[in-house]
């Protein structure tokens, strides 16, 4: 089977590993993959693992031009399947590859196109008017439209999008890179952190949507009831010299420590002892899983995705988005109670047996597979069995 995956996202995050893993996967099942994408970090990860790149540029909107040459691309390729990811290709790629007339268009939902509008305040209304209109239009031309939580799936179908064309395929995380855990002080070693402190951090993009501000808010809070607490955030985005700048304001400069993005995150998660986050909005967050698989403790605002992955009070504890001091509530009980290791080993047990990368990748394949007219690779069939 021949599979183009398209990745529309400006930014390298949870949606282009999630690109990413799906090409290399489905290619070591038997398939010929292809990615289209526009993100330099992912380009540069895709030519590292040999996997073909079609570049192209990809806008919230309809760009004629890039419809025109990723049909071309598409039909002059032959691909079987079409899988768009997010906004921004879902948008592009669709219509391209409708044009091509390619086989099976899937398109897989990461986010809710109108949780990711927030700069566009002033012409909010009409943005979320036409992502609304055009996922609903777009969703006759797609076979199948995959999920990543059930939240999702029921927002998407809340949102005019058929209920029979949506399915929920879970994220997943590659477990094997967690099967031989590293040590604590080995992995504070490669950040570059205190040994003899407590740690709470984070891996993210620094995004209007990730808002980082509250945790390093929650940090000055805990900073007064807990001396050895220290906040590391791995990540870089544009939001990233605000965030540096609200922790000096705040006095606690010295208490936030910024890596800027790591790839490294299996060798350098266990230098956390609790995982935190503090988005406005998710679908099912893959650092969350790479925390959990990891063994931490997890912190996380009730958004989507988040219920239906962690368990409140036993895999770590869920707090209401925008509230910095249930945050930190939420830390300090964890270290007053001692049970950052029972939450954390509680959650790697979760994630192993829920969202595991090989269950993802086989549960899109049987999507690709079905109604086709053609037999699976030797590979895939052995797989499906």
């Amino acid at each position: 089977m021949k599979i183009l995956q398209i990745d529309g996202t400006p930014a390298f995050g949870g949606q282009a590993r999630y690109v990413y893993d799906l090409a290399v996967g489905m290619r070591k099942r038997g398939h010929e993959v292809a990615v289209s994408c526009n993100h330099e970090k992912l380009y540069r990860s895709l030519t590292a693992a040999e996997i073909p790149i079609i570049r192209a540029e990809y806008h919230r909107y309809p760009d004629v031009p890039a419809i025109i040459n990723l049909a071309k691309a598409i039909k002059q390729n032959g691909f079987d399947v079409v899988h768009t990811n997010g906004v921004r290709a879902g948008i592009t790629g669709r219509i391209a590859a409708k044009f091509a007339g390619c086989k099976k268009i899937v398109h897989t939902v990461h986010s809710m196109p109108t949780d990711l509008i927030h700069r566009y305040s002033a012409v909010r209304k009409p943005i979320e008017y036409v992502c609304k209109w055009s996922d609903r239009q777009l969703a006759d031309w797609t076979d199948t439209i995959i999920a990543v939580s059930s939240d999702l799936r029921r927002m998407t179908i809340d949102e005019g999008v058929p209920d029979y064309r949506v399915t929920t395929i879970h994220s997943g995380v590659d477990l094997t890179k967690y099967e031989k855990p590293v040590g604590k002080s080995h992995a504070r070693n490669r950040l570059m952190v205190p040994t003899g402190c407590r740690i709470v951090g984070t891996v993210a993009r620094f995004t209007k949507q990730k808002n980082l501000g509250d945790l390093v808010r929650a940090a000055a809070i805990l900073h007064k009831q807990l001396d050895d607490i220290v906040f590391v955030l791995v990540g870089d985005g544009e939001e990233l010299p605000e965030v540096k700048r609200l922790a000096q304001d705040l006095g606690i400069a010295h208490k936030v420590i910024f890596t800027g993005f790591r790839s490294d995150i299996p060798e350098i998660l266990p230098a956390f002892d609790v995982f935190a986050m503090s988005s406005l909005c998710e679908g099912h967050p893959l650092a969350m899983l790479e925390a959990m698989a990891a063994g931490l403790p997890v912190v996380a605002p009730d958004v989507a995705g988040i219920r239906e992955t962690m368990i409140d009070g036993f895999t770590g504890c869920i707090v209401p988005v925008r509230d910095p001091a249930a945050i930190a509530s939420s830390v300090f009980n964890i270290f007053k109670g001692k049970r950052a290791e029972a939450m954390g080993k509680a959650g790697m047990e979760r994630v192993t047996a829920l969202f595991g990368l090989d269950r993802m990748i086989e549960q899109v394949e049987k999507v690709y597979l079905r109604q086709q007219e053609y037999k699976p690779s030797a590979v895939a069939a052995g797989v499906l069995r």
